[in-house]
């Protein structure tokens, strides 16, 4: 690899074909080749990361120029959120995935789970232990939910890719149990709001397809794209993702560039905001993507893909959007006597070589609409 006024150039030494018959296929990938060779018969990548943004798909030659795909989406156990009901009990909503990318079923987190309480262990591998306390059962609906999709709709991703993202997301979708509740937005210079806020699912999946009127496509308001999701200014009060009264606020994104043309938000704004409202932020980023902000955005609550392209991010991602059809639901008894909702990590979840915390206080604010 080799740098030239500016150019990052990737070199990839070609053999001579001259002996090979040659299909209508491979006489194209010849001419390709010769097209991009330099002296030597040598691959070279011409085009900048901007340039690299209008080429569907990424020349091979060019992979050099990007971030190595990665995710920290597996293996994980996601707290989604928590609340306590009107006699004291606490509930926490969690699912995951495993090393694998397999959804966490329920029969695992019944059977192999640890969950302590200030300390005490009160569950163990499915046996109750110090007086017990706690059950894990399957989430009864999807009501304990709110999730908001925002996809980038700027000029430099094309009209298949923007199709193909919305089919993750209908993964999802479909995965999650009936009566959770969803917006969707889309964004480039201006943020549009495809589905405002909805429990009909056949709503959703049409409102993530691709949206051929959307216009116009030009720039990257990444930031202003997020804190229109989370906050709705031009709505009433409680509208947006990061108010609404569900205890399971999630945000799941696709962008395939970098910020460029936000004016209303900052990104120490929308990082405070996230994290006060304690949103799951699940990043997915292709091309020019910043793997440093899509791992900002998504903190230690939430997650991120980076991949080269979007058939990567829909690998990625397929085992975790299943895991939504495994919510669990943990039952922390009110009488155990020596809980304490105020202590932060008072809860701990473990199983296997996965641990979490669960944050307190259980119950975040919200302003309920009028």
């Amino acid at each position: 690899m080799q740098r030239h006024n500016g150019t990052l150039t990737t070199r990839l030494t070609i053999r001579p074909l001259t002996m090979l018959p040659l299909s209508g296929l491979t006489l194209l990938v010849v001419l390709l080749v010769a097209a991009c060779s330099g002296p030597s018969g040598t691959v070279s990548c011409t085009l900048t990361l901007e340039q690299l943004n209008n080429v569907d798909p990424t020349p091979p030659e060019c992979l050099a120029l990007l971030p190595d795909p990665q995710s920290t989406l597996s293996p994980r156990i996601f707290i989604l959120g928590s609340e306590t009901d009107l006699d004291g009990n606490l509930h926490i909503y969690a699912h995951g995935v495993d090393g694998a990318s397999v959804p966490i079923p329920l029969s695992d987190f019944q059977t192999l789970t640890t969950v302590s309480v200030d300390g005490t262990v009160r569950l163990d591998n499915g046996g109750d232990q110090n007086g017990g306390g706690v059950t894990v059962q399957a989430v009864a609906d999807g009501s304990p939910i709110s999730l908001a999709f925002l996809t980038d709709y700027s000029a430099s991703i094309n009209d298949a890719n923007l199709a193909q993202i919305g089919q993750v997301y209908a993964q999802v979708l479909n995965a999650l149990p009936t009566g959770f509740e969803a917006q969707v937005l889309n964004f480039s210079d201006t943020t549009d709001v495809r589905q405002d806020w909805t429990e009909d699912l056949p709503a959703m999946l049409a409102a993530v397809a691709f949206d051929d009127t959307f216009a116009p496509r030009n720039n990257t308001a990444f930031y202003d794209g997020i804190g229109n999701t989370l906050d709705r200014l031009d709505q009433p009060p409680g509208s947006g993702l990061a108010d609404r009264c569900r205890p399971a606020r999630i945000f799941i994104s696709h962008t395939d560039g970098l910020e460029n043309a936000s004016f209303t938000y900052s990104k120490v704004d929308l990082l405070t905001r996230i994290d006060d409202s304690r949103t799951i932020a699940v990043m997915l980023g292709t091309l020019t993507a910043s793997v440093t902000e899509l791992d900002d955005f998504a903190g230690a609550r939430g997650a991120f893909v980076y991949a080269y392209d979007v058939n990567g991010i829909e690998t990625a991602v397929s085992g975790w959007a299943g895991s939504f059809g495994n919510i669990v639901e943990f039952v922390i008894n009110a009488g155990i006597t020596n809980f304490n909702p105020d202590v932060p990590g008072a809860v701990q979840i473990d199983l296997g070589t996965l641990s979490v915390m669960v944050e307190a206080p259980y119950d975040m604010p919200c302003i309920p609409l009028p």
